[in-house]
């Protein structure tokens, strides 16, 4: 597999549109979400509300159903690394 922190890939946004991420950052965010979900809070303010305005979520979307957005692209992106 190749070094996940200078892999760069594209996720959909809420409008349709390809937001370059690298990846390395998805899975700080994912495991990051997973902490705030189990009620750790950040210095910053909260992880999930960055990940929402970076990938044009609604305020409404849950943490829970970001963390399973976030979770299907890591998993297509293993997938695509594994073939």
């Amino acid at each position: 597999m190749p070094n996940i922190a200078k892999i760069t890939v594209n996720v959909s946004d809420w409008n349709d549109e390809a937001v370059p991420v690298p990846m390395f950052q998805l899975l700080q965010w994912k495991a990051a979400i997973k902490l705030e979900i189990l009620g750790m809070s950040h210095s910053r303010g909260s992880v999930a509300a960055h990940v929402r305005e970076v990938l044009s979520a609604p305020s409404t979307y849950s943490n829970e159903d970001l963390l399973a957005y976030l979770s299907s692209v890591v998993a297509d992106i293993q997938q695509q690394f594994a073939a």
